[in-house]
Protein backbone atom coordinates (compact mmCIF):
# COMPACT_ATOMS: atom_id res chain seq x y z
CA UNK A 1 0.00 0.00 0.00
CA UNK A 2 0.98 3.59 -0.14
CA UNK A 3 2.40 5.15 3.04
CA UNK A 4 -0.71 7.84 2.93
CA UNK A 5 -3.24 4.83 2.86
CA UNK A 6 -1.35 2.90 6.42
CA UNK A 7 -1.44 6.33 7.71
CA UNK A 8 -5.30 7.04 6.91
CA UNK A 9 -6.52 3.65 7.80
CA UNK A 10 -4.20 2.65 11.38
CA UNK A 11 -3.51 4.50 14.08
CA UNK A 12 0.00 3.91 15.86
CA UNK A 13 -0.49 6.01 19.20
CA UNK A 14 0.94 4.29 22.22
CA UNK A 15 2.16 1.57 20.36
CA UNK A 16 5.62 -0.12 21.36
CA UNK A 17 8.54 0.13 18.66
CA UNK A 18 10.19 -3.83 19.22
CA UNK A 19 12.78 -3.47 16.58
CA UNK A 20 14.17 -1.48 13.58
CA UNK A 21 16.01 -2.61 11.03
CA UNK A 22 17.39 -1.33 7.58
CA UNK A 23 19.41 -2.39 4.66
CA UNK A 24 20.53 0.17 1.71
CA UNK A 25 21.66 -2.56 -0.49
CA UNK A 26 18.01 -3.80 -0.69
CA UNK A 27 16.31 -0.88 0.05
CA UNK A 28 14.24 -1.87 2.57
CA UNK A 29 13.16 -1.32 5.77
CA UNK A 30 11.29 -3.13 8.72
CA UNK A 31 9.77 -2.16 11.68
CA UNK A 32 8.42 -4.60 14.27
CA UNK A 33 5.84 -2.96 16.33
CA UNK A 34 3.37 -4.12 19.56
CA UNK A 35 0.46 -2.46 17.54
CA UNK A 36 -2.29 -0.80 19.73
CA UNK A 37 -5.38 -2.86 17.75
CA UNK A 38 -7.96 -1.90 20.26
CA UNK A 39 -7.13 1.21 19.22
CA UNK A 40 -8.49 1.05 15.64
CA UNK A 41 -12.15 1.90 14.71
CA UNK A 42 -12.22 -1.24 13.25
CA UNK A 43 -11.74 -2.73 16.45
CA UNK A 44 -13.89 -5.98 17.61
CA UNK A 45 -14.58 -7.82 20.72
CA UNK A 46 -12.63 -10.56 20.26
CA UNK A 47 -9.71 -9.33 18.10
CA UNK A 48 -6.34 -9.52 19.20
CA UNK A 49 -5.43 -6.67 21.35
CA UNK A 50 -2.15 -6.03 21.19
CA UNK A 51 -0.49 -7.95 17.86
CA UNK A 52 2.75 -7.54 16.62
CA UNK A 53 3.23 -6.89 13.20
CA UNK A 54 5.82 -5.79 10.73
CA UNK A 55 5.82 -2.74 8.63
CA UNK A 56 7.82 -3.87 5.38
CA UNK A 57 9.09 -0.72 3.69
CA UNK A 58 10.51 -1.30 -0.04
CA UNK A 59 12.02 0.77 -2.38
CA UNK A 60 13.14 2.98 0.27
CA UNK A 61 15.26 6.49 -0.65
CA UNK A 62 16.40 7.55 2.52
CA UNK A 63 15.70 6.60 6.19
CA UNK A 64 16.37 8.53 9.47
CA UNK A 65 16.64 6.56 12.98
CA UNK A 66 19.51 8.18 14.81
CA UNK A 67 19.35 6.34 18.39
CA UNK A 68 17.40 3.67 17.52
CA UNK A 69 19.96 1.31 16.19
CA UNK A 70 19.93 -1.18 19.16
CA UNK A 71 16.37 -2.12 20.69
CA UNK A 72 15.85 -0.17 24.06
CA UNK A 73 12.82 -1.35 26.34
CA UNK A 74 10.26 1.25 26.83
CA UNK A 75 9.65 2.70 23.16
CA UNK A 76 6.41 4.04 22.40
CA UNK A 77 5.55 5.56 19.18
CA UNK A 78 3.50 8.74 20.03
CA UNK A 79 2.49 10.01 16.15
CA UNK A 80 2.83 9.27 12.58
CA UNK A 81 2.48 11.15 10.02
CA UNK A 82 3.07 11.58 6.58
CA UNK A 83 6.00 14.34 5.62
CA UNK A 84 7.53 15.38 1.90
CA UNK A 85 11.26 15.76 1.18
CA UNK A 86 12.92 18.39 -1.25
CA UNK A 87 12.07 16.58 -3.89
CA UNK A 88 8.48 15.79 -2.66
CA UNK A 89 8.76 12.36 -1.97
CA UNK A 90 6.29 11.52 0.52
CA UNK A 91 7.78 10.06 3.96
CA UNK A 92 6.39 8.61 7.12
CA UNK A 93 8.19 10.46 10.55
CA UNK A 94 7.25 8.33 13.65
CA UNK A 95 7.44 10.32 16.37
CA UNK A 96 9.15 7.82 19.41
CA UNK A 97 9.17 8.43 22.82
CA UNK A 98 11.26 6.29 25.38
CA UNK A 99 9.65 6.19 29.09
CA UNK A 100 12.69 4.96 31.13
CA UNK A 101 15.16 7.06 29.28
CA UNK A 102 12.82 10.01 28.62
CA UNK A 103 14.34 10.63 25.33
CA UNK A 104 12.24 11.70 21.90
CA UNK A 105 13.44 10.31 19.03
CA UNK A 106 12.54 10.51 14.88
CA UNK A 107 12.19 8.24 12.42
CA UNK A 108 11.72 9.30 9.21
CA UNK A 109 11.29 6.64 6.32
CA UNK A 110 11.01 7.76 2.66
CA UNK A 111 9.81 4.87 0.57
CA UNK A 112 7.39 3.81 -2.31
CA UNK A 113 5.28 1.30 -0.47
CA UNK A 114 4.61 -0.17 3.02
CA UNK A 115 3.30 -3.79 4.10
CA UNK A 116 1.05 -3.79 7.04
CA UNK A 117 1.90 -7.70 8.40
CA UNK A 118 0.60 -9.74 11.53
CA UNK A 119 3.32 -12.09 12.73
CA UNK A 120 2.37 -12.79 15.97
CA UNK A 121 0.15 -11.69 19.18
CA UNK A 122 1.34 -10.76 22.75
Amino acid sequence: MELNELLEKYDFHDSGLERIQYDSAERRAEMEVEFCNWMQDYFQKGMVKQPIVSLVFTEVSEMKYAGLEQYDEGNVILQASLIKNPSNQEGVEFLVYNDETNQLKHIRIFAEEVEFVVVGAT
